[in-house]
């Protein structure tokens, strides 16, 4: 038989003998998390498609009620869509991406959905459906999903406090404070509040009208958010002390049309009425500065109302407004503001209330005043004064420090009482006085970037820009900024891009997106960097917001957030891969061949080529038989016996189940129903069909093999074929670890083949009477770049007329000869590859068939050679004696100079077919001792009892300090002896010497025999370089140049073998002779 060597790498071909490639489409809509949802919050749709052999693009369409239903995006895909409205209760959502090749393809858009809001009627669930379908448009193939139904309720979380909020002695009126938020969907028509006082009248609300004991806000509604109120109850001036004044409230307005619901029962509130005591005016006060602004806060905290005069002494600079930021107080307070110019001259009083702001200063001002009015007690008042640096009454600011100085005088008040109680004493009250402090700092300011659109995949390239200015008041000084990307974005260094600068950043090597800031001016110029990262293989799907820092003298920004928005595509992907291997093949792959009755294995890999977890992995394999049917598709698999396991699988790690039924059925989704039968799976072992369920995920990138085995009836005719797939279903993993079924997958078909047996020729009876005799002969191993040449001639005598001569290698004992150059790595051979002397080589009236178009050395090609030498005829070789030179190329060694390739023997299969057609074989071996000529001496053992026999470093003597002997114990170096100037030297050791000096190195070495041939090298590495000489008889002169550690070390050569190496270390000082600790190194080689 011929046979052609073929060197091939590895590789999985997707064949589908003997069935057809069937194209395939399938979707199903999965939606996420428990149902029904809250109106108003988003959930996921997982859209799961799946599609075979498809080629052009995909779609996927989506349908929904958006007057039910609000779609909001899939960041997640890496594929744009488009909406269209179909009509005023039906929108379309489509996707359009190029299909993926081959069998195997399946993936997931995530979407996201969430039901509209506002909704007025609480404890109802609306009710939604989302379709879809998946179309293959040049392969006219599509399926439609089954409708996902939606619901959601609209929750009513509406809650909140009510407490005591102040009390004035004065009039004795207690304040309440409600505050009610609500976070759903529902809103509050029409609200109101129904407050119940234990005792007293309710007088007053803020924000708010007042009937009786009914609140009525002045907004219409409540929509998601928090609202807050504050009524005020009189209570009778002589009510005892102690009594507990309690009130109730509760929130009602419309729901579901009906007016004046509840909505939600608020705490009750209480407050003990105190024992009369004295008026106790009392205020505190903050003030608080800033780049371009500072502000007072002013708060009533005694229990009389108060009239207060704040008076704000200005630092050189300019004011332009003054507002009345804000008050818990809703009526009743009142504020008057004064300018002060240059000249300490009053301008009009202005009036502010709440909210209001005054920007008519004088040119410049030094101080204001704020005549504050009725600020009751518990309640607070905040005035913000705003300036520049532009100029002031002494001039262009040019201080580097600006201080604020607050006065705040405040007196009892009862005229706008609505009953006077208890009286308090005009003028009764206090100071308070505070200080605020601004320094000029600079500020950075970003600007927002508009963010790369759709998203990114793993591998992929993002481009991120940071754009900046300084807005404050002075330059940045040795500033560095640091943008925080997420870990899983790696920057690229040297992809930098600056505008606006000076002279640009310098990175900061060995850092994620880190520089340097040339100064940044304060002023109107805007920054610019740019540049670019990668994503890396574990990045988890989402969307990611950038930030960055800047620091410098006197500044920190903190981490500032500058909206960048990246979305990482979510990719779940899953693949399922066969392959068998007969016991005919090398290999696993698509195609196998087998004997009848012999073991072939199949091979399973499940693969995640996505970026999440995949987990609960469940397998199921339709087994071989005639009939047989893809899972997907229902195409016949045509298979033309049966293939199965004999005993019960063992497979790590998964749990393997069984059933008699053939093309049993998944109920999977999306899969073909046509053919598929109704059966179950148990333990008992009935391998028609076999379902394996992995017990652990897959991580992203990850893999999971395993094999079993089958077998081959031994009634199967060769020629036949048995195919098969397994299909597989899994979960994949979200972020937040909740899983979501994908659509099945089906692996690509496999083929066994049954191929006829071989059986070997009937021996000859004797083989003499064909062969009289067969010697061989080796010639010399010759080395060339890429192989090493056997040459060998076998000789052979016939006593009979040949018409087919084979020659073949049935064994070669080798050994590599190492040189003495440490681990040998050599590579492993095989038969080796067997050449005829020519192309036109004959053996009588034999000539060599050349049936693989082969070269011959030194040309021969490394891929392909022949495993054996056939001659046919021409005419037959009559009998007689023929010499046949053939020629043998073997793999050269990794290292060539330190291995050597040494043939012991190789023996030859010589196969005859005589005239009558009687064959018969015979194996002929020859020894050999040659190896590749290199000039060397092969009937000597040059290396036997070699050995150094001096090693020594000598120098002119000079005077040097006294040595630190303890210093060279503690290193264990050899220091020598002051005024020496000459060494013996041992290997192994270390020694001490110093700078710029010169030094002879010396050694000698004797060999086994006179006739081998010696040579002695010497290397020196360290600081100051490499050395590589080879000695004379008068030794190596070297000059160490600089401090440091070096190393030493003989190769001595016998012939040509390193027969033995001496290495010890040199502690090369500046000064002296003490040592410094030595590295340590490995042992001699002898």
């Amino acid at each position: 038989m011929k046979k052609l060597i073929t060197i091939l790498l590895a590789c999985f071909v997707f064949c589908f003998a003997g069935a057809a490639k069937a194209q395939q489409v399938g979707l199903t809509l999965t939606p996420q998390g428990s149902q029904p949802y809250t109106a108003g919050n988003s959930f996921q749709v997982f859209a799961n498609y799946n599609y075979s052999n498809i080629t052009g693009n995909i779609e996927v369409a989506i349908t929904y009620n958006p007057t039910l239903l609000s779609f909001c995006g899939s960041a997640s895909f890496p594929y744009p869509y488009t909406s269209t409205a179909v009509n005023s209760t039906t929108q379309t959502i489509t996707y359009t991406f190029p299909a993926a090749a081959g069998n195997n393809q399946t993936g997931v858009i995530m979407m996201c959905f969430s039901f509209r809001c506002p909704q007025t009627c609480t404890g109802t669930n609306i009710n939604s459906a989302i379709n879809g379908s998946i179309n293959a448009p040049s392969s006219s193939v599509s399926a439609n999903a089954p409708p996902a139904g939606v619901s959601s309720v609209v929750s009513n979380t509406w809650t909140g406090q009510h407490t005591f909020f102040s009390f004035i002695q004065s009039s004795y009126e207690v304040t309440f404070r409600i505050i009610v938020f609500g976070s759903t969907c529902f809103q509050v028509n029409n609200p109101s509040f129904v407050v119940t006082p234990s005792i007293g009248t309710v007088v007053s609300a803020s924000n708010a009208t007042v009937s009786g004991n009914i609140i009525t806000p002045a907004v219409s509604s409540f929509f998601t958010g928090s609202y807050v109120y504050y009524y005020t109850v009189k209570i009778p001036c002589n009510t005892a002390a102690g009594t507990v004044v309690t009130s109730t409230a509760v929130l009602r307005g419309t729901n579901c049309g009906t007016a004046n619901s509840t909505i939600a029962t608020l705490p009750v509130a209480s407050y003990t009425l105190p024992a009369v005591v004295a008026s106790n005016p009392s205020a505190t006060m903050s003030i608080t500065s800033a780049m371009g602004y500072f502000y007072n806060t002013i708060t009533n905290n005694g229990n009389t109302p108060l009239n207060l005069l704040l008076t704000n002494t200005l630092p050189p600079v300019a004011t332009t407004s003054v507002q009345f930021s804000s008050t818990t107080q809703s009526t009743g307070v009142t504020a008057g503001l004064t300018y002060y110019d240059c000249s300490n001259t009053a301008s009009t009083t202005y009036p502010l209330l709440p909210g209001a702001s005054n920007s008519t200063p004088p040119l410049y001002a030094t101080k204001t005043t704020m005549a504050i009015n009725n600020l009751l007690p518990g309640h607070s008042a905040t005035f913000v004064t705003y300036y520049n640096l532009s100029n002031s009454c002494s001039g262009v600011p040019t201080q580097t420090t600006y201080p604020f100085i607050s006065n705040l005088t405040f007196n009892c008040a009862t005229s706008n009482l609505s009953q006077t109680c208890y009286s308090c004493t005009p003028g009764n009250g206090g100071m308070v006085q505070d200080t605020a402090v601004y320094s000029l700092k600079p500020n950075i300011r970003c600007y927002a970037q508009s963010a790369p659109g759709g998203c990114f995949e793993p591998g992929d390239t993002v481009n991120v820009c940071l754009k900046f200015d300084n807005n404050g008041e002075t330059a940045l000084n040795s500033g560095v900024l640091q943008y925080n990307l997420p870990a899983f974005l790696t920057f690229l260094p040297g992809s930098e891009t600056f505008t606006g600068f000076s002279s640009n950043p310098v990175y900061q090597s060995s850092t994620n997106a880190k520089w340097n800031l040339p100064t940044i001016p304060t002023g109107s110029g805007t920054y610019t960097i740019c540049f670019k990262a990668t994503v890396n293989s574990n990045a988890p799907y989402g969307s990611y917001n950038m930030n960055y820092n800047v620091t410098g003298t006197g500044y920190s920004s903190g981490n500032l957030g500058c909206q960048y928005l990246i979305n990482i595509c979510a990719l779940p992907r899953a693949e399922v891969e066969k392959a068998v291997k007969g016991n005919l093949d090398a290999t696993y792959s698509s195609t196998g061949n087998g004997y009848p009755g012999s073991t072939a294995t199949y091979q399973i890999t499940v693969r995640n080529t996505g970026n999440t977890p995949i987990g609960n992995i469940v397998l199921i394999d339709r087994m071989p038989f005639v009939g047989d049917a893809t899972i997907m598709t229902c195409t016949p698999r045509n298979s033309q016996f049966s293939l199965f396991p004999t005993a019960p699988l063992t497979i790590p790690g998964a749990t393997v189940t069984y059933s008699s039924t053939p093309n049993i059925a998944t109920g999977w989704p999306t899969v073909a129903t046509g053919c598929a039968n109704t059966g179950s799976f148990s333990g008992s072992f009935q391998p028609n069909s076999i379902k394996i369920s992995l017990a652990n995920p897959i991580p992203a990138g990850g893999s999971y093999t395993f094999t079993f085995p089958v077998t081959v009836p031994a009634n199967a005719t060769p020629g036949q074929q048995a195919c098969n797939t397994i299909g597989m279903i899994c979960d994949l993993v979200a972020n937040n670890n909740s899983t979501s079924a994908m659509n099945p997958v089906e692996s690509n078909n496999v083929c066994l083949t049954v191929q006829q047996q071989e059986v070997p020729p009937p021996p000859c009876t004797p083989c003499k009477e064909v062969l009289k005799s067969v010697t061989a002969s080796l010639g010399q191993l010759q080395t060339d770049t890429s192989h090493q040449l056997q040459q060998a001639t076998l000789q052979v005598t016939t006593s009979k007329a040949l018409q087919e001569l084979q020659i073949s290698v049935a064994d070669i004992n080798y050994t590599w000869e190492n040189k003495g150059c440490g681990n040998c790595n050599t590579p492993v051979i095989g038969r080796g590859c067997l050449f005829p002397q020519s192309s036109t080589q004959t053996v009588g009236g034999l000539v060599w068939d050349n049936y693989a178009n082969t070269t011959l050395p030194p040309n021969a090609s490394g891929n392909q050679c022949l495993e054996e030498l056939v001659w046919k005829p021409g005419t037959q070789a009559p009998a007689g004696t023929y010499q046949i030179p053939v020629q043998l190329t073997l793999p050269v060694p990794t290292v060539t100079e330190c291995c050597r390739l040494r043939i012991n023997a190789i023996c030859f299969r010589v196969t005859f077919k005589d005239k009558d057609c009687n064959t018969c074989d015979t194996i002929i071996c020859v020894r050999s001792g040659s190896t590749p000529g290199n000039g060397g001496t092969d009937t000597v053992d040059c290396c036997k009892e070699s050995r150094f026999t001096g090693n020594s470093i000598s120098w002119k003597a000079v005077a040097t300090t006294t040595p630190d002997v303890s210093l060279a114990k503690t290193s264990q170096a050899i220091v020598p002896p002051v005024l020496a100037n000459a060494i013996q030297v041992q290997c192994d050791k270390t020694y001490s010497l110093f700078v710029n000096t010169s030094y002879l190195f010396n050694a000698s070495f004797q060999c086994a025999s006179p006739d081998c041939t010696k040579k002695i090298v010497l290397h020196i590495s360290g600081p100051g370089g490499n050395v590589t000489q080879t000695l004379s008889g008068t030794g190596i002169n070297h000059t160490f140049t600089q401090a440091g550690t070096y190393y030493i070390s003989y190769v001595a050569y016998c012939g040509d073998k390193v027969c033995a190496t001496c290495r010890y270390t040199l502690n090369i000082k500046k000064q002296g002779l003490t040592a410094e600790p030595a590295e340590p190194i490995g042992n001699s080689k002898h």
